[in-house]
């Protein structure tokens, strides 16, 4: 019985082994084919420029698809500018990708993230990336006191952030605010 057993390990530990092998041969066309069209994209011939941009956005429309879906949820009816806002961020890791560091998936990621990010600042929420972020910021800190019960006090939020009192009051009040109308914005002011 035992015997059976390892024999069985065995055969599961080749089996790995040869996937293994297989996903670093396909790792490594992969690298290859960047290389290639990472030659193209730095050569003076504009169709090849062109040919390369185009191979780098057709072999990643899927994994931008992926993340449209993630931040669909924010922008229902957005999706095409969200998938144009994807393609800038390929666009702008091409011209910084070295093929001999990593994968261009790897590298690009970021920068599909901080073209995302950006179109929903600026389009959907109607403000600036840092802006955002503060409010990400005080949101969370306040999620995270109510889940521990505590009190959600401007300094309880300065402490748990790090941020001024200043721009914790400031960020609350813009929080706040849910102007629908011009009408309604004359009252505030």
């Amino acid at each position: 019985m035992d015997d059976e057993v390892n024999f069985l390990l065995y055969k599961v530990e080749q089996q790995k082994r040869k996937l293994q092998e297989i996903e670093w041969m396909e790792r490594e066309q992969r690298r290859e084919k960047e290389k290639y069209y990472m030659k193209l994209y730095h050569s003076q011939d504009t169709k090849a420029k062109d040919q390369a941009k185009n191979y780098f956005i057709q072999q990643h429309t899927n994994y931008v698809k992926k993340h449209i879906k993630d931040w669909n949820k924010y922008a229902r009816d957005d999706y095409y500018d969200l998938y144009n806002s994807a393609i800038v961020g390929i666009l702008e890791a091409l011209k910084k990708f070295d093929p001999e560091k990593s994968l261009f998936i790897t590298w690009s990621n970021r920068y599909i993230h901080h073209q995302l990010y950006n179109y929903m600042c600026e389009m959907k929420f109607q403000c600036s990336e840092h802006y955002a972020r503060l409010q990400h910021t005080v949101k969370k800190a306040i999620q995270f006191l109510k889940e521990k019960g505590i009190e959600c006090t401007v300094y309880n939020i300065c402490k748990y952030t790090g941020l001024s009192s200043k721009i914790v009051k400031r960020e609350l009040r813009i929080m706040e605010l849910k102007i629908v109308s011009l009408e309604e914005l004359e009252e505030y002011i």
